[in-house]
C-alpha cells in the first residue's frame, strides 16, 4: 500500500498544475452511474455501452442469494439523450452443477435514470430521477430516487463533484432497507485524468473509495476501461459492510463516420436541417433543379465515357460493370435523357445503403448521362426508387470530411417511371441461385434459480432459393453444438434443448400492390411440429415515417389439438433526428392470449436496442387455443430488452459460381422479465408473435429502414460505402 500512496503522490504532482481535468463517470456497484454505491445526476452518453463485473469480499454462500454480499453483472446502454437503461444480475456463485439450488440461484433486474441537463442552464447543476427493479415480480433491488450533482473548481486540482438526492428504497432491497431511504450524499474528487476518490452515505452507512481509468490513447475506438476499489464501508445492512472491486469497460456502439449521427451535434444538425431538408426534396422535384448544378468537380478515379451520346453502347457499359462486380437482376435502360438501372443487391448484409451507395457510384462514374434513376429490387419487386443529377451526386461523393451535410441531390421514392426504354434483357437472374446463410442459434435463459445463464447453442444452416418474382424456398436445419448443464437429459431445461433437425420448411410469395402495400403469403412447416400458413401485410408512408403492417396466422401442431391464429396490427413511427422508431401493436397473440405491446426501437448505425413492454390475457374459456391450458396466471406483463444486429461479414461473397454463401442480415438476443406480479414465472409463449426470419421487413426493407426519411438521414453512408468498396 505504500508503494502505491507513493506513486499516486508523485504523479500527482507531476502534472502541469494548469490542467483541466473532467470528472469521468462509471457505474456503480448496483443498478446506475454513480460513486460507490449511490447515484450521481449524470446518465451514459447518448450511444455509449458499458459492461462491469464486481467482486464483493466475504460472500455467504450459505445464505439466500437475495441477501448479503454478492457478485454484479451490470450492463448500461446510452438508449436516448439522457436516458440511462441497465440490466443487471446478482449472484453468488456463477453454477455449481445442474438443478434448482439457492447458491447458483441469480436475480435478474432493469434501471433506468434521465438526466434533465439539457433543460437545465449549463452553469446550474445536473438533475436526474431514476428507478431500479420497479414492478419486477421478485425485487430484491427496489427503489426511486431523485438526485443532483454540482462540479465545483472544475479549472483546478481541486476539482470535486458533490452529490446529494432523495429516495424511496424497499423492505427487500438486497442492500438493507435503509438503502437509498430519504437522504443520501456522495463527493468525488478527481485530481488526475485517471484517478478519483470518493466518500459517500447511501443510508445504511458510509462508504469510502477509488476509481482509476484508462489513458485515452490507451484503447482504440473511443474504448475507456475503469477499476473500482471500495476501501471501506460501515453499512448496517447485515454482511454488506465489505470491501468490493469492479472492473469496466465503456465504448461507443458506433465508431468510425457514422458515429457523428449519433453525436449531440449530429442530432442537432438533424434536426435544424429537417425543415431545409423538406424543402430541398420539394424544390428538386422540378428537373430544372438539376440542370443549373455544372459547377461540380468530376472524381479523379471515374472512367468517363469519351462519347457523352445517350447510346445504348453507355447502357452496356454501364450494364456490365454492375453485373461484374456482382449485382444481380440488371437492367438497364433510358426515360427520355434519364439513365435508368434496375438491380438487385445480395451482396452487402450489413444495410442495403452500401449497395445503394456502391452501385450509384459506379453508375455516375461510368455514365455522362446528366440525370439517373436506379430502381432498387428485391426478389425482382420494387422497393424504392432513387432519382439525381450525375454531376452533383460526383461532388457529394468528392467533397472532404469537412463537408458532411453536402447536399447529394437525391430524390426517393417508391414510384418509378412509367415509359422505360430498356436497352438490355435482365442479366445475372437471381432465380434458382441457393444461397447459404450460417448464423449461431441460442436458446438461453437468464438469472434464473438455476443459474446465471444457461443455453443451448446449434449451427443453423439456412438454404434459401428464389424461383420466380416474390417466390422463395426456405429451408433450416439446426445442428446441436453444446449446452449447459441445466439443459442435460432429466434437468429442468431439458425438452428445450436443440436436436438435429430440419425445423423449417417453407414457401414465400410476395406481391406488390397498389398505393405502396407488400404483402407476403408463408406456407409450410416451422418451429419442426408446426404446420400452415401466414400472411404479413405493410404498408409505408411516402416518406417513411409511418408504417402499418399486419398479420394473420394459421398453424396446427402435429401432436396437439391446439389451433395458434395470431391475428395482429401494428403501427410504427419513425423520428429521424434521433433515428428512433416507437411501435405499438394490438391483436390476438400465438397463444391465443390478446392484448398488445409498444416498443421504443433506438438504432445505433446497423445495431439497433429495443426496449418493450407486453400485456396480455387469456381467455379460459377459449380451450382451442394453447394458453388456456398451460398452467399459468390469465394476465401477464413483460418488460423486455433485446440486442439485434447482423452477423458475420459486411459483404458477402458474389454468387457468380451459381451459388452464394452469405451470413443472416439480423441476428437477436434479447431478454424480457415479468412484472406487477408476486412471482417471475414467465409465462411460455405469452405475447409471441410467428417470428419468421424471412419475413418483409427484414428481407424487403433493409430491417423497415428502407425509406426516403432514413435514406436521406444516413446520406453519408452511400459516400462511406462508395469509398470503402470502389475507389
Amino acid at each position: 500500500m505504500r508503494f502505491i500512496l507513493s506513486g499516486l503522490i508523485l504523479s500527482f504532482f507531476s502534472f502541469n498544475t494548469i490542467s483541466v481535468f473532467a470528472t469521468t463517470n462509471s457505474m456503480a456497484q448496483t443498478g446506475f452511474t454513480g460513486l460507490l454505491r449511490i447515484p450521481h445526476a449524470d446518465a451514459l452518453p447518448f450511444g455509449d455501452f458499458s459492461i462491469n463485473y464486481q467482486w464483493e469480499d466475504n460472500i455467504d454462500y450459505e445464505t439466500p442469494y437475495a441477501r448479503g454480499a454478492h457478485k454484479t453483472i451490470l450492463m448500461g446502454v446510452g438508449l436516448l439523450p439522457g436516458l440511462e437503461f441497465t440490466v443487471q444480475n446478482t449472484h453468488k456463485q456463477i453454477s455449481d452443477g445442474p438443478g434448482w439450488s439457492g447458491t447458483h440461484s441469480s436475480d435478474l433486474s432493469f434501471s433506468a435514470k434521465y438526466d434533465f441537463k439539457p433543460f437545465l442552464p449549463e452553469n446550474w447543476f445536473s438533475l436526474a430521477v431514476g428507478v431500479q427493479d420497479y414492478g419486477g415480480a421478485a425485487s430484491h433491488h427496489k427503489n426511486a430516487y431523485l438526485v443532483a450533482s454540482k462540479s465545483l473548481f472544475p479549472a483546478t486540482y481541486y476539482h470535486f463533484r458533490i452529490t446529494a438526492g432523495y429516495g424511496q428504497g424497499d423492505v427487500g432491497n438486497q442492500m438493507g432497507a435503509d438503502y437509498l431511504q430519504g437522504a443520501f450524499m456522495g463527493v468525488e474528487w478527481q485530481p488526475l485524468p485517471w484517478l478519483q476518490f470518493m466518500a459517500e452515505h447511501d443510508g445504511t452507512g458510509m462508504n469510502g473509495g477509488l476509481k482509476l481509468f484508462s489513458d485515452d490513447n490507451w484503447l482504440p475506438y473511443g474504448w475507456k476501461a475503469n477499476l473500482t476499489y471500495q476501501l471501506y464501508s460501515d453499512s448496517l445492512t447485515a454482511n454488506r459492510d465489505n470491501q468490493w472491486v469492479g472492473v469496466g469497460l465503456t465504448l461507443p456502439i458506433v465508431i468510425g463516420e457514422s458515429a457523428t449521427r449519433y453525436s449531440p451535434q449530429g442530432i442537432d444538425e438533424f434536426a435544424s436541417v429537417e425543415q431545409e431538408h423538406k424543402k430541398h426534396v420539394s424544390d428538386k422535384a422540378d428537373t430544372n433543379t438539376f440542370k443549373e448544378a455544372k459547377t461540380v468537380a468530376t472524381l479523379p478515379s471515374a472512367e468517363r465515357l469519351s462519347d457523352s451520346t445517350l447510346s445504348d453502347n453507355e447502357a452496356k457499359q454501364v450494364l456490365k460493370v454492375l453485373v461484374d462486380y456482382g449485382f444481380e437482376n440488371v437492367r438497364v435502360g433510358w426515360s427520355g435523357d434519364e439513365l435508368v438501372v434496375a438491380l438487385e443487391n445480395n451482396l452487402f448484409n450489413w444495410n442495403e445503403l452500401d449497395g445503394i451507395g456502391v452501385a450509384l457510384g459506379l453508375i455516375v462514374s461510368n455514365s455522362d448521362a446528366e440525370f439517373f434513376q436506379l430502381q432498387l429490387l428485391n426478389n425482382q419487386i420494387l422497393v424504392t426508387n432513387i432519382k439525381g443529377n450525375s454531376e452533383q451526386y460526383r461532388t457529394f461523393l468528392a467533397q472532404s470530411e469537412e463537408q458532411r451535410l453536402l447536399e447529394h441531390g437525391l430524390i426517393i421514392s417508391s414510384e418509378s417511371s412509367k415509359d422505360i426504354d430498356w436497352a438490355s434483357e435482365r442479366q445475372a437472374s437471381s432465380h434458382f441461385v441457393p444461397r447459404f446463410i450460417f448464423s449461431p442459434h441460442l436458446r438461453s435463459a437468464m438469472g434464473t434459480e438455476f443459474g446465471v445463464f444457461d443455453y443451448s447453442l446449434a449451427l443453423s444452416s439456412n438454404i434459401q432459393m428464389s424461383l420466380w418474382k416474390g417466390g422463395v424456398v426456405d429451408v433450416r436445419h439446426l445442428l446441436p453444438i453444446a449446452h449447459s448443464d441445466s439443459y442435460a437429459d432429466g434437468e429442468y431445461f431439458a425438452g428445450g434443448r436443440h436436436e438435429s433437425e430440419v425445423d423449417r420448411i417453407l414457401f414465400h410469395q410476395a406481391f406488390a400492390l397498389p398505393a405502396s402495400i407488400t404483402t407476403q403469403f408463408s406456407g409450410g412447416q416451422i418451429y419442426k411440429n408446426y404446420i400452415g400458413l401466414l400472411n404479413e401485410s405493410r404498408w409505408q408512408s411516402p416518406q417513411g415515417t409511418h408504417r402499418i403492417k399486419t398479420e394473420i396466422a394459421n398453424f396446427e401442431h402435429r401432436d396437439n389439438d391446439f389451433s395458434y391464429q395470431p391475428l395482429l396490427a401494428s403501427y410504427r413511427y419513425y423520428f429521424r433526428p434521433l433515428d428512433v422508431a416507437l411501435e405499438g401493436t394490438v391483436g390476438q397473440y400465438w397463444s391465443g392470449d390478446v392484448g398488445g405491446s409498444v416498443s421504443l426501437k433506438q438504432w445505433f448505425g446497423d445495431m439497433a436496442v429495443k426496449l418493450t413492454y407486453q400485456n396480455t390475457t387469456c381467455d379460459r374459456s377459449r380451450s382451442e387455443y394453447s394458453c388456456s391450458r398451460d398452467g399459468y396466471a390469465d394476465n401477464h406483463e413483460y418488460a423486455g430488452l433485446n440486442f439485434s444486429f447482423p452477423f458475420g461479414t459486411r459483404k458477402n461473397a458474389s454468387p457468380s459460381i451459381g451459388l452464394q454463401v452469405k451470413t443472416l442480415e439480423q441476428w437477436a438476443y434479447g431478454y424480457r422479465s415479468r412484472i406487477n406480479n408476486h412471482a417471475n414465472y414467465i409465462g411460455g409463449n405469452r405475447s409471441a408473435t410467428t417470428n419468421l426470419q424471412y419475413n418483409i421487413d427484414q428481407q424487403y426493407y433493409n430491417r423497415d429502414r428502407l425509406s426516403a426519411t432514413y435514406i436521406q438521414s444516413h446520406g453519408q453512408r452511400l459516400r462511406e460505402s462508395y469509398l470503402k468498396y470502389i475507389k
